[in-house]
């Protein structure tokens, strides 16, 4: 981790989305909840969240709130999002999808 060197694709209160200069892999934090990713693993995971429709999907918990639960690789884990923490995690993977699209491209030029 000492070495790891972080560049921000996404920052906001609740989001940080960074990729290792070093490793290439891309760390996601929401909240309390903190993923890493190899770049493939991360690009299927966008497509993931970036597709879900909340309406469609969401179940009411005990508590009464409606979540969505997203399965993870790992079977006994998965995560729940309200409808807002929903949109508010497709807005970041989304522009930090962007941004690594663009960084690739000038890495071609």
């Amino acid at each position: 981790m000492s070495q790891c060197k972080p560049k921000t694709l996404f920052e906001s209160d609740e989001i940080n989305i960074s990729t290792c200069m070093c490793c290439k892999r891309i760390g996601l934090q929401f909240k309390n909840m903190l993923h890493g990713f190899d770049r493939s693993d991360f690009e299927r995971f966008a497509v993931c969240i970036e597709h879900i429709d909340f309406e469609q999907h969401a179940m009411s918990f005990p508590d009464g709130q409606r979540q969505v639960v997203v399965k993870t690789c790992h079977t006994d884990i998965q995560f729940c999002f309200t409808e807002k923490e929903l949109s508010r995690l497709q807005i970041a993977i989304h522009q930090a999808t962007l941004l690594m699209e663009v960084q690739a491209t000038l890495e071609v030029i």
